[in-house]
Formats: structure tokens, C-alpha cells, sequence
């Protein structure tokens, strides 16, 4: 496996949405910010997720398309055992 860097193409890919949406990547008609996230209550993410949704409006509006992948599996945070 190799690491991307900033402004990589990639290979187009199908993921799940949390509504359990399709979405194509990359979308032909637009530039998608994928970022990479801890799990989905990192307190740090959350925060600059929340300031990147004040502005979607502005994103939308220059054409770009906001894909956040979390490293969380699909049902929620990882269970431990004991």
C-alpha cells in the first residue's frame, strides 16, 4: 500500500455513506476533499467538521465535494471483551 499525497488522483472507488448511500469516488464533475478521520466521537474531528459544515454553502458554491471517511466500522465504535 502507498501513501497519497495532496492533489493525488485516485481510482475511482464506490463507498457507503452513514445513510448507507453509494457514493462514487472520484466524482467526475466536481473536486472532492476526501479527508481522513479518527473514529466518529473524536472530539478533535468533530470540531473541525462542525466549522467545515458552517461553510458548505461556500464549498458547494466553488464546486467542491466534501467526503469525510472515518476509520469507525459501519455499526459504531469498536467493543472490547473482557
Amino acid at each position: 500500500m502507498h501513501k497519497l499525497r495532496s492533489g493525488a488522483v485516485i481510482s475511482r472507488r464506490e463507498l457507503m455513506t452513514t445513510r448507507s448511500q453509494p457514493i462514487q469516488i472520484p466524482v467526475p464533475t466536481s473536486v472532492v476533499h476526501l479527508q481522513f478521520r479518527r473514529y466518529a466521537g473524536c472530539p478533535f474531528c468533530n470540531l473541525h467538521l462542525r466549522s467545515v459544515a458552517q461553510r458548505h454553502h461556500e464549498l458547494v458554491a466553488a464546486g467542491i465535494r466534501e467526503v469525510a471517511m472515518f476509520q469507525s466500522p459501519a455499526g459504531g465504535a469498536p467493543r472490547t471483551t473482557r
